[in-house]
């Protein structure tokens, strides 16, 4: 079916219990023209539609307890968006091919976006869109989501609490896999984030937990990269063959241990503040470039690791977000103009030194219990 005009929208849902299955719905090119309009509507089923060549695929705007399930909502301006709704279920969607992002959930919160597909999205003229946005959203549940090879950002969550994203593969973007801006209580567990510019950030984001995520070759910076963020949990992720593996900067009171550090390029590790625990209390993390020693064979390293920092270790300038202005709508560039992006987070020195290191990497419960070395320098010796 194809919009009556540009600026209409092909369905316009308003009432409640209404199914929509099977249909092609195109030409609401217009402003805000949408294939699939919700608004407001609840407990409505929208299933197996093919939305493209419009403004947006599918909007709900005010609309709670839909399912929208196995659409397709591509080469669009914008693929699906939630404005202030909530307790919706996203589940085996493709978003792909947008001009700006696949998913967006706006003031939005309760949702559960599971085994979608957003991928080879931000292909317009706009700056810094994402393929699944979070902005002002919380309690969404993300699981087992597809979102690969997007120009810009994989997951990005603007001031957004307590989303847990589990099991997502977020590889190949050009620029960032997962960001949080300004983000706190998210739980990011098992998710694999590889071959992106830079895996994993956090800027100005506190008490979230990274358990058990894969960050692998994201070559060019960093696989996980906290910036200006405190009070934020790191354990049992595996970062290997990134430029950098794990880096903080102007980042407190984090704590990180049971990682895996393994042959990152130029470092595995780096950290310019001295509030930041590298080990639990007893046990710490594996790097691959250890060279202290292991004298009862336990798999704890007896001497400290040093984590480098100071005037020779810099964080790379590079192409990231503001963390401090977020639009809800990217703008589009002015043709005559290059496009310009702000840099979070400048180079800085950095300087730590690192607490003790686990010389092979052990379950948690093979550990003996250890404790901190009361002459200081974050070293542990046997109980």
């Amino acid at each position: 079916m194809r919009a009556a005009d540009t600026g209409d929208h092909v369905f316009e849902v308003t009432a409640d219990w209404v199914n929509i299955s099977g249909f092609t719905v195109m030409g609401a090119t217009g402003d805000r023209g949408t294939g699939i309009y919700l608004s407001p509507a609840n407990q409505c089923n929208i299933s197996e539609n093919n939305a493209s060549d419009n403004y947006y695929g599918i909007y709900l705007h005010s609309s709670s307890g839909n399912k929208l399930t196995e659409n397709t909502a591509s080469n669009n301006g914008w693929g699906i968006e939630l404005t202030s709704s909530s307790n919706n279920m996203l589940a085996n969607n493709i978003a792909n091919m947008n001009d700006g992002y696949g998913i967006c959930l706006y003031h939005s919160s309760d949702n559960t976006l599971t085994r979608n597909t957003a991928s080879n999205n931000d292909n317009g003229n706009y700056l810094d869109t994402s393929s699944i946005y979070l902005w002002y959203s919380s309690n969404n549940t993300l699981t087992e989501n597809m979102v690969n090879s997007n120009n810009y950002y994989g997951i990005r969550m603007y001031y957004s609490s307590g989303n847990t994203l589990t099991g997502n593969t977020v590889n190949s973007n050009g620029y960032y896999g997962i960001v949080l801006g300004g983000s706190s209580g998210n739980a990011l567990t098992g998710n694999t984030v590889n071959s992106n510019n830079e895996g994993i950030y956090l800027c100005s984001s506190s008490d979230n937990t990274l358990t058990g995520n894969t960050v692998n070759s994201n070559d060019h910076h960093l696989g996980i990269h906290l910036y200006r963020s405190s009070n934020n949990t790191l354990t049992g992720n595996n970062a290997s063959n990134n430029s950098r593996g794990i880096c903080l900067h102007d980042s407190n009171n984090n704590t990180l241990y049971h990682n895996n550090l393994i042959d990152n390029i130029i470092l595995n590790a780096c950290d310019n503040s001295s509030t930041d625990a590298w080990d639990s209390g007893s046990e710490g993390n594996y790097y691959s470039d250890y060279t202290g020693t292991d004298s009862d064979g336990d798999g704890i390293g007896d001497t400290p690791y040093n984590i480098p920092g100071g005037e020779n270790v810099q964080i790379p300038a590079h192409a990231s977000m503001d963390c401090y202005t977020a639009e809800r709508r990217p703008q589009r560039r002015q043709p005559d103009h290059p496009h310009r992006r702000r840099d979070c987070a400048p180079d800085r020195s950095h300087r730590r030194l690192g607490r003790e290191c686990r010389h092979e990497p052990r379950q948690p419960h093979h550990f003996p219990r250890r404790a901190h070395d009361p002459a200081g320098g974050g070293c542990v010796i046997d109980l």
